[in-house]
């Protein structure tokens, strides 16, 4: 059965409350047009945060790329029900901020930015049949290993997480044994538009970072749309650890798996500033 889809609903992005909870129509930022504020003390509040990337969103806003279709009507419908994906699970100020992000102009919302890989060491002896399985992950203080995020991996990276201790909400068949993680890292592609000062790199964060949520049946009878928030994202490439108005934040990252004929099935349909960053002197080693 396809879901009714209704239109996207402008947040401000401080306050978070929707324009029909507000009764005056919201304000754009006047320079880059791409936030909008219930009043000014909002925007006031945002704009120690809102000044790092105003001037590079303002460049960039001709040249942003939307979502598909499919994944816009994901993401409408994922912020219309929520409870359809979290299933009681907690759901806070935080993701529905996440949810209800405004796109950031110089992110590349099509198929360029996805899910990519997850990098990993196990400090366990005796590791479970999964992982001896997969075999993309080594024990015992070997070099790091990763793991390609693609159509065919899929399930076993779900597995991975979960023996991290990842919750899988709605995944009840899923149910590997625990694994003493050394690390491990998640990493999200994340793809510039031509007005940005990058091609691509990656947020990465720890495994404990995020959460999976099967989709509602509604969605998909065959293939459920399902959804992953990564919180603290942060630049794990030298392509964005220069670029200051990237570097020095936080990322909240919403991606969805939508059933489409994608090699990386999990496609980034939210990015949402976080908070101020303070550098790991290891960014490559993620603690679980």
């Amino acid at each position: 059965m396809a879901p009714i889809i209704e239109s996207f609903e402008i947040s401000c992005a401080t306050c978070h409350k929707t324009q029909s909870e507000h009764p005056i129509p919201m304000k754009q930022c006047a320079k880059c047009k791409t936030q909008y504020y219930c009043s000014r003390d909002c925007q006031k509040a945002d704009w120690k945060s809102h000044k790092r990337v105003c001037r590079v969103a303002a460049t960039a806003a001709q040249y942003w790329f939307a979502p598909c279709q499919k994944e816009a009507r994901a993401l409408a419908m994922l912020r219309k029900q929520p409870e359809a994906w979290f299933r009681g699970a907690s759901i806070d100020d935080r993701d529905r901020a996440l949810l209800f992000a405004s796109p950031i102009p110089f992110i590349d919302y099509s198929k360029g930015s996805y899910l990519r890989k997850m990098v990993s060491i196990a400090d366990s002896a005796k590791m479970p049949e999964l992982i001896m399985f997969s075999q993309y992950h080594k024990k015992n203080c070997q070099a790091f290993e990763s793991t390609e995020w693609v159509v065919e991996t899929d399930e076993i990276c779900k597995q991975i997480l979960n023996s991290a201790g990842v919750p899988l909400i709605g995944y009840d068949s899923i149910q590997p044994a625990p694994v003493e993680w050394q690390s491990m890292t998640v990493n999200v592609n994340i793809q510039g538009t031509p007005g940005s000062d990058f091609d691509w790199g990656y947020l990465s964060t720890r495994a404990t970072n995020t959460r999976l949520f099967q989709g509602p049946i509604a969605t998909c009878e065959l293939h459920p749309w399902d959804a992953m928030i990564l919180r603290d994202c942060t630049p794990n490439t030298d392509t964005l650890y220069g670029i200051e108005y990237i570097a020095s934040r936080k990322w909240d990252i919403l991606v969805m798996k939508i059933c489409e004929d994608y090699d990386h099935p999990w496609v980034v349909v939210a990015v949402k500033d976080a908070g101020a960053n303070r550098p790991d002197p290891h960014p490559s080693c993620y603690r679980v």
